[in-house]
């Protein structure tokens, strides 16, 4: 979002997506547009509901007037994880504008012909991973301000991106290199942008300019989900071994996340499902959705029908979807119809199994031991 004149702003804004990179990008966009035209130092505050904080510390830099610029602006991050008080909290604040305007919330919007929008004091910026369920809030955002969905570029646009980046800046990537690089970001173009500055950087200092996939394994660290993404396809392979590797990155992220944040008791009954599915039991529904798929080729020999299940189901960039067909293919073979409904019943035997331990040591001698079972069954 580029901001030219405070006086045209809205109250409030809302930006949504499913990449986390991909908001506070445009929070630094925000923040470097507003710099010339209000005090950054003072006037800009972002408060994120990731971290533990009083929300008074909100509503009084929300509701006190600045004596050095025109307007203030605060930010709202990680609003999916709002309480009912927080979401309760913030609708009031937009009702007192809309209030102010004469008009109820269901009429239509302030903007436009004959639309009439009162002074306001403090612009609000709301960034959050999903969008607002909350009916008055919702009409809030859409008779006030805006909303917005942000999606990062597709897999086709990212490839040609860093082809003609690095032309540019005198670098190349093997071909293998480039895959493991838009792999290891997940496809996330904010992610991409830092990765690729890390590598020119390293690659400016050697002789020959060609970054190779040694160098990206080194240099850009793998994001969780596409960890998440090696440990299903090692154990499809029947790959043991590679499996008790991949597990052990894993877990030592997960562990690492534990630590980082501590949410308020609120906060973690309202994620509890979606911090399931990034935790390691979030593995169970991996696996199952690919041995569904191996069955359904197994049972139908269809190609059509794999890549059909594969879109619908698994999801994920196209690049990386006709990847999962052809293995799934491949892993048709090393299973019996009899062997992978064994596995269909191990995986529902441990998915009960990890929902009953907390301990990452627990989870870890759980999966071993599953990994065991399921690499067993022909």
């Amino acid at each position: 979002m580029q901001i030219e004149n405070l006086k045209k702003l809205k109250p409030c804004y809302f930006f949504m997506s499913s990449s986390s990179s991909i908001l506070d990008e445009e929070i630094e966009k925000i923040k470097k547009s507003l710099k010339n035209m209000v005090d950054i130092s003072i006037d800009f505050k972002i408060f994120d509901l990731n971290e533990e904080g009083d929300m008074a510390d909100f509503v009084n830099f929300y509701k006190t007037p600045s004596f050095f610029s025109e307007k203030k602006a605060a930010v709202i991050k990680n609003f999916e994880n709002a309480s009912s008080i927080t979401i309760k909290l913030i609708t009031d604040l937009l009702e007192d504008i809309s209030k102010a305007s004469g008009e109820d919330v269901g009429s239509k919007p302030l903007h436009g012909a004959g639309g009439n929008v009162p002074e306001f004091g403090t612009i609000l910026f709301i960034t959050s991973a999903k969008d607002i369920k909350n009916k008055d809030l919702n009409g809030l955002l859409l008779k006030l301000g805006s909303k917005k969905k942000l999606v990062s570029p597709v897999s086709e646009s990212l490839k040609k991106w860093l082809v003609e980046k690095s032309e540019l800046d005198g670098i190349s990537f093997t071909g293998r290199a480039a895959a493991r690089l838009l792999e290891n970001v997940n496809y996330d173009f904010a992610v991409l942008k830092k990765e690729y500055e890390k590598l020119s950087i390293y690659i400016s200092s050697e002789k020959e300019k060609t970054v190779n996939e040694t160098a990206v394994n080194r240099l850009v660290n793998r994001i969780f989900d596409m960890k998440i993404f090696d440990l299903v396809d090692y154990i499809g392979r029947k790959d043991k071994n590679n499996a008790l590797v991949a597990l052990k990155s894993v877990l030592l992220e997960t562990a690492a996340a534990k630590k980082k944040v501590k949410k308020s008791s609120a906060q973690l009954s309202s994620d509890s499902a979606d911090e399931d599915k990034k935790s390691i039991t979030g593995l169970i529904t991996l696996l199952h959705r690919m041995y569904k798929a191996v069955f359904y080729y197994k049972e139908t020999a269809s190609r059509e029908i794999l890549s059909g299940y594969v879109n619908r189901h698994v999801g994920h960039y196209p690049f990386i979807a006709n990847k999962l067909v052809k293995n799934y293919e491949k892993f048709s073979e090393y299973y019996s119809r009899e062997g992978l409904v064994r596995i269909f019943n191990i995986l529902a035997e441990y998915d009960f199994l990890l929902r009953t331990v907390q301990s990452i040591k627990e989870q870890k001698n759980l999966i071993l031991r599953m990994i065991a079972e399921i690499t067993a069954a022909s």
